[in-house]
């Protein structure tokens, strides 16, 4: 996949010192990531497949290759000080690499520090719609049997002493098969800490974009973050919470 580099430098401006703030247009970024990668026709699987290679390639970036790929070294903190040193850790490359919380100098240092945060933000959410969609799918499927199998009962007219024996026989064959297969609460469960973990990096992005970013990239990510909070509380059914975040979300583009 090619790298869509033109999306990213139309919408920042790159600082020439560490003072300056980033510009980001995250609404522009966003718009334009989901109807060029499968959102305009529902495709969340090809949206959650694009942002993680979005990541790879922002991480994989030479100027902050060593502050954010996943190599072999970490980050802890000093003994002597409050920065962070670079460790060794054991277990080479395929063992979990904790980061740390990169200073004022280090994020303002490349926008991508911010953008790292925005796309994992998206990974998280277009994994859980995939999900959700898929626990949609589930239920009817599961509702359609049901009335299946209750239809050829009536059909069939079968007395009290067998209708009870077949459903105790249904009721076996379904648990062998929720057993066997994946069941729609797991899945549920399952996008719901998707949208959980959404919550939390955007969390960090509003986090980031205090530290460097101007007042308009800031806004935009406030934004971001009631509609990403907004959706998890509709998913859990939290409709009060869920109205007052969507009605932060919708606020700026009424006033």
């Amino acid at each position: 996949m090619e790298e869509d580099t033109d999306v990213v430098i139309s919408s920042f401006s790159e600082p020439s010192t560490k003072k300056e703030l980033f510009t980001i247009r995250i609404h522009n970024i966003l718009t334009e990531a989901h109807n060029a990668h499968g959102l305009r026709h529902s495709d969340f699987h090809q949206y959650h497949t694009y942002c993680t290679n979005r990541l790879s390639r922002l991480r994989h970036h030479k100027p902050v290759r060593k502050e954010l790929s996943y190599s072999a070294t970490g980050y802890k903190a000093s003994s002597s000080s409050s920065t962070l040193e670079r460790v060794v850790i054991k277990g080479g490359r395929h063992a979990f690499h904790p980061r740390g919380d990169f200073d004022d100098n280090t994020l303002s240092s490349h926008v991508n520090f911010t953008l790292v945060y925005l796309y994992e933000s998206e990974r998280a959410w277009a994994h859980a719609m995939e999900l959700k969609d898929m626990y949609d799918t589930m239920k009817i499927q599961l509702q359609s049997q049901l009335n299946s199998s209750g239809d050829s009962k009536n059909r069939k007219g079968t007395t009290t002493t067998t209708t009870t024996e077949s459903s105790d026989k249904n009721q076996s064959q379904y648990s062998l098969t929720r057993s066997s297969e994946i069941s729609p609460g797991s899945v549920r469960r399952h996008y719901i800490q998707r949208l959980k973990k959404a919550c939390k990096h955007v969390d960090e992005l509003e986090s980031c974009t205090q530290r460097t970013c101007d007042e308009r990239t800031r806004a935009e990510c406030f934004t971001y973050k009631h509609w990403i909070y907004g959706t998890f509380y509709f998913e859990v059914g939290q409709w009060e919470v869920c109205i007052a975040y969507i009605y932060f979300f919708c606020s700026p583009f009424y006033t």
